[in-house]
This record gives C-alpha cells, structure tokens and sequence, in this order.
C-alpha cells in the first residue's frame, strides 16, 4: 500500500495501485457501478472527477474519501454485504497509507472542501421541469413538469432508475414521496392524483375528485393522509392506504389553492390560495383552527411554519414577512422588513434556527427565527430575481437560484459567506431546486427539461 519514503507524486502513485488492485480483487466494476453502490449507502463524497483521481493518482484525495471509496469497492464481487464503519479495524492500514501524503489544501481536484463543483445532468423532459422529489433515503429522483411524464433517477449516476411513469395527459404540477418511501404521487392538470411504486415505476392507482387542476399535494407526517389542493379551491384528504376520501373536502378558498404544508408536529394543515388567504385546519378532524388569515403572498413558496409549529411565516407582495400565531391566526410581532421588491420564498431551516427568505430585489435575507433579527446579509450576487432556495440538512449551507440570471449559489448560513464560485451549468434558468435527505446532494430542474446533481462538500468546518 506504498511506503512513507519517496516523493508526493510515488506516494500518490502507489497509493492508486492499491486501490485499482482492490478494484480488480472487487470483480473490477465499471466506475458507474461504484458510484451507484456508494450513493446507495450515502458516500456521496464520491464524484466521477474523485474516483479518476484516485484510481490514477493524478492528484491527491482526501484520506476520508479514500477510506469512503474503499468501503465502496468492498461491496463488490463477494465483498462485505453491508457497508463498513467508517473506524473499522480493516480501514486502518488504508488512514495509514494516506497519512504519508500531503494535505490536499483547498485547491486540489477531489477535494471536498474546493471551491469545484460536479455535476451529472439526466436525461431531458420536453418541457420545464418543475417539480423534484427525493426517496426518504435519498437513493432517488422523481422529476416531473410540463410533460405528462414522470421520471425516476438514480441520482449518484445520472441513469434512469425505471422506465418512464406514463399515466397523466397532461402537465404533472406536484411530486411527493410517502415518508416510508414506498409510494411515489403526482399530481397535474388532467385532475388526477396518481399512485407509483418507485421501485418497479409501476402504477399503485389514482384518484379523482378535484373539478379541475390539482395544483398541490403533500403527506401527513405518519403517511396516512394524503392531501391535495386545486383550482376548484378545495382542499381533500385521502386514507393512502384505501385510496378513498377521508372526510369532507376542506373549503374555505374562493380561488385555486396554490400550497399545502404540515407543521413538523403535524397538528396544523396550512393551505394558500389566490385569493389571498391562508387557512389553518386541524389535519385530522378538519376543523378550522383560525379565521381565514389575509397574506398578500408573493408565491406559493412564500408560506413556511416554526419548528415548533406555533408559528406560520408568511412573505408578502410588499417586501414584508409576517409572522402568525397558528392559534389563532393573529400577527405576532412586527412585519419584518428588508425585502425591497416580493418575497418568492419563505423557509426555516431543519434545525429551526434561520430564516431565510429570497425576493424579487435579488438579495437573500437570513434571520433568526425566534427574534426576527437579521443574522447575516443580505446576500447579493445574483443579478436577477432570485426564485428558489432550500437548505442542506444539517443546515449549514443554503442554496439560491436566481429566475433569470441561470446561476445558483451557495453560502454558508452561520455567516453568509459565498460558498465557491456559483454553479453555472446550465444555459437555461432553473425552475425548481431541492435538497436531498441526510446527503449533500442539490437537484436542480432547469426550463429547458433538464435536471442537474450538484455534490455540495459535506464536511465543511
């Protein structure tokens, strides 16, 4: 596994030796393959660019993501069934081998600390892709938009993960996973709800009762209920496991309903429409749990609760975000100001603690939650609207794509720095961004159908 004396570059070079003799030990599978199995166990360090470095030796690698792409090629050809811990005695002499080496420094290629971004982009939809989902697990992508075609990825590799999920007649508006994972729906503007089995792509059923577009859906935190919203201003719920309606529609809109969303503690259902009113219902009984509250929103994206459910942030046409008391549908505090033009975009973080909130003026804001202070920003380098933003899971980083400046970058949420130069891959503007669970994968679905995988460093200090 190479000796400590010797030049960086034999070092190097003896190290990648023994990584393609355990590649050869492993059945010798094809990079693709590697990149597949290690992104299946959440080793999403690994990029294309990583494993040709380290198979040649062209440039150093980090020691975690020699160890990680160990762990990867033991699961090959009668290897280990499941994936070693990353302190196993059996990785020890590979640390060993790496602590020989130079540290990569900020500028090597492979390095997941670089300002260098990879990215895999997928096959094309016919139409703009708006709507992402990623599996509870992160080893999906469901993409979708104004294509009646529903499209399953393995997102690690950038290969269809079934064949297309055909059923809809026309553009598929809304994606959810179950939070099991064992259920795909869409939804769209043939008033269908349609069930998928993501492992197979075969259909799970449908349901209809909308008089119209169904514009939203999202699933109750236990999975049971599915709920949908449409241009026919209702709001219904289904027992997932029957197929069947549970209870009355919820009323209450005068115009389509435009987004739905469940508190984290799931006591509260919120819906937004465009007739300017955001509602609260208990998700289960249906009741209402406030007068209707009157929001100017920007977007259907500009809806967001606290962590803790008590709050609904909302951001308004008038630069303003307003904060309600899901209680009883009162303001709490002050309008927080900053915004110059409208906010298309209200989210907390997973850990509760930032709000961040995009607008129409081409700057981010990040505040804390709790207080409303001004935390960082704002944030300025996109020079058109900025559109779409989602956090990474552990909350550290946040990502923003402007609406027509084709760029989407990323900074750090604890002091609002940029994070590299922005990812620029695209020659079209992005129509919908998501993170994935527990990974630091960021899909990115662009308006000319093509969906982009950017690797976001995951162990930043």
């Amino acid at each position: 596994m190479g000796s400590a004396d010797g030049t960086s570059g034999e070092r190097r070079s003896a190290l990648a030796a023994a990584l393609r003799g355990l590649r050869a030990e492993r059945g010798s599978p094809p990079p693709r393959a590697v990149l597949r199995e290690a992104h299946r166990h959440g080793l999403h360090t690994l990029t294309p660019n990583v494993l040709d470095n380290a198979f040649t030796g062209r440039r150093a690698v980090d020691a975690d993501i020699v160890v990680d792409l160990v762990r990867a090629l033991m699961l090959h050809g009668g290897g280990h069934r499941e994936l070693l811990p990353a302190d196993d005695p059996a990785l020890r002499p590979w640390r060993a081998a790496c602590r020989s080496l130079p540290a990569t420094g900020a500028a090597a290629v492979g390095s997941v600390r670089e300002p260098r971004w990879y990215a895999l982009w997928f096959g094309k939809h016919s139409g703009a892709v708006g709507s992402l989902a990623f599996a509870p697990s992160g080893a999906l992508l469901a993409t979708a938009g104004w294509d009646p075609v529903v499209r399953l990825w393995d997102p690690g590799t950038g290969r269809a993960a079934a064949p297309p999920l055909q059923g809809h007649t026309g553009p598929v508006t809304a994606l959810a996973f179950a939070p099991s994972g064992s259920l795909l729906v869409s939804a769209g503007w043939d008033r269908t709800v349609r069930f998928w089995d993501p492992v197979s792509g075969e259909s799970a059923g449908s349901l209809t009762g909308h008089d119209g577009r169904v514009r939203c859906l999202a699933f109750s935190r236990d999975g049971r209920t599915l709920v949908t919203g449409g241009n026919d201003g209702t709001v219904r719920r289904w027992d997932v496991a029957t197929r069947r309606p549970d209870g009355e529609p919820l009323t209450g809109h005068t115009g389509p309903v435009t987004r739905l969303l469940f508190s984290r503690d799931g006591r509260a259902l919120a819906s937004t429409g465009e007739d300017r009113t955001a509602l609260l219902h208990h998700p289960v009984t249906g009741r209402p749990l406030a007068d209707p509250i009157a929001v100017d929103v920007a977007g259907p994206d500009a809806l967001a609760f606290s962590r803790d459910g008590r709050t609904l942030l909302t951001g308004g046409n008038d630069g303003t975000v307003h904060r309600w008391n899901t209680s009883i549908g009162r303001p709490v505090g002050k309008p927080l100001t900053g915004h110059t033009g409208p906010v298309t975009q209200v989210l907390v973080s997973p850990d509760g603690r930032t709000l961040a909130t995009t607008g129409h003026d081409r700057t981010v804001l990040l505040r804390n939650t709790a207080t409303g202070q001004p935390t960082a920003g704002p944030l300025t380098g996109h020079t058109g609207p900025v559109g779409h933003a989602a956090f990474t899971p552990d909350g550290r980083l946040l990502a923003t794509a402007g609406t027509t400046d084709r760029t989407v970058r990323v900074w750090h949420t604890a002091t609002g720095a940029a994070l590299g130069e922005p990812l620029t891959d695209s020659t079209t503007t992005v129509a919908s961004l998501l993170c994935s669970p527990g990974s630091t994968l960021l899909a990115a679905g662009n308006r000319d159908g093509t969906v982009g995988v950017h690797f976001l460093p995951p162990d930043l200090p």
